[in-house]
């Protein structure tokens, strides 16, 4: 009887122990999921393939008819560079942190903003997310959101050295 007992309480804590847990993982997500939608979150996540994009207004552009176009409710943008990140050392980190509500401000007030120097595409089969950074004015967005969401200063920092090691990269690298 008391082998019994002690399968049952261990199967309990066990049960006690996942509740928690995904109670827990949860809560630290509830607000960014409610801003990227459960669909782009998961695509954040898990998505096989994750491109680095540089960008422009299309206004600041003297490029070709050729460039790659994406288009934001506030302006259309230019694909200046992009660089294939999935490989990259630090990703895990990013897509966690990206995550995770204490990332961002949730209290700052976010301003409108035109400018996105900076995207990263997640990319699964036919499916994108692509979200647009602005570091230094600690703003993000989704492509297609007219919403904005102040990156936190860690997130906003640690994004800022990220990109810088990815602009100073040598392009022969960057398709790992």
């Amino acid at each position: 009887m008391r082998g019994k007992l002690a399968i049952l309480v261990i199967l309990g804590l066990g049960c006690g122990a996942a509740v928690f847990a995904i109670w827990y993982n949860q809560s630290q997500t509830r607000r960014i999921t409610r801003f990227f939608g459960a669909p782009a979150t998961v695509l954040i996540a898990q998505a096989p393939g994750v491109d680095f994009l540089q960008l422009a207004a299309a206004s600041e552009s003297a490029g070709g008819a050729d460039q790659e176009i994406l288009a934001s409710q506030a302006q259309t943008l230019v694909v200046l560079s992009r660089q294939k990140i999935s490989q990259a050392p630090g990703l895990t980190h990013l897509r966690h942190a990206l995550r995770q509500d204490v990332s961002y401000a949730w209290t700052k007030l976010t301003t409108r903003n035109s400018e996105w120097p900076y995207a990263l595409q997640f990319i699964r089969d036919q499916r994108r997310v692509t979200l647009l950074f602005h570091p230094n004015k600690q703003l993000m967005t989704m492509l297609g959101s007219d919403s904005h969401v102040t990156l936190g200063d860690k997130l906003a920092h640690g994004l800022q050295v990220y990109i810088n090691q990815l602009v100073e990269r040598p392009k022969s690298g960057a398709g790992n």
